[in-house]
């Protein structure tokens, strides 16, 4: 969880002047805004959450062969 939570700080801090980053993601744990507030606080994390956009991918989908 951490290192998911770590990292998209990172990416942020990289790109100050992005307003939005949308992230497409799987339905983990790690990827749920409770794991920015146990990594880096409720008021940075709330900065963060602010400008990011998370997608999930579809629980059921199709395989396709």
């Amino acid at each position: 969880m951490k290192d998911f939570a770590m990292f998209v700080k990172e990416v942020l801090d990289r790109y100050p002047k992005a307003r939005k980053l949308h992230i497409v993601v799987d339905n983990l744990n790690p990827h749920f805004a409770g794991s920015f507030e146990e990594t880096v606080g409720k008021e940075q994390a709330e900065s963060i959450l602010q400008r990011i956009e998370f997608n999930y991918t579809p629980k059921h989908a199709t395989e396709v062969s």
